[in-house]
């Protein structure tokens, strides 16, 4: 049964690919659309939000992260204290979501960071996410 409190939503195949324009609408073999509820409800949001740059959306000018802002800075120590606030607030903007935690791991060669995130639920329950950023090309994982 879904938690409502959480909210239910459309799933998609690729959410980490959601910026790029190469997320499918999952459908179920009836090809009706399939729903997603619980805690992958929460985080399919928190990586829209993730890959969404603030501002991006004029209905809802809040709403994304705003590491994209940081894109072209160079890698630096200053740079992740930066990355870090950045993601955080995104994740306590989601009401369902409080940030516990946020790493980073930088390739300085390859210029990309790896931010492991851990997060609590509204229901008490904790979850974590592993997200990437290539400050040359967008890069996500899950």
């Amino acid at each position: 049964m879904a938690n409502l409190t959480l909210g239910i939503d459309i799933a998609l195949t690729r959410a980490a690919d959601m910026l790029t324009g190469t997320s499918d609408i999952k459908c179920t073999e009836g090809n009706d659309l399939a729903s997603i509820d619980d805690v992958d409800v929460v985080r399919q949001a928190l990586i829209l939000r993730l890959n969404t740059p603030k501002g991006d959306l004029w209905a809802h000018p809040d709403y994304g992260c705003d590491i994209w802002e940081l894109l072209s800075e160079p890698l630096s120590d200053g740079w992740v204290k930066q990355a870090v606030n950045a993601i955080t607030e995104c994740i306590n903007a989601d009401a369902r979501t409080q940030a516990i935690s946020v790493n980073c791991d930088i390739a300085y060669a390859e210029r990309i960071a790896t931010f492991k995130l851990v997060y609590q639920i509204v229901d008490g329950r904790q979850d974590n996410l592993v997200w990437g950023y290539a400050t040359e090309a967008v890069e996500n994982s899950v």
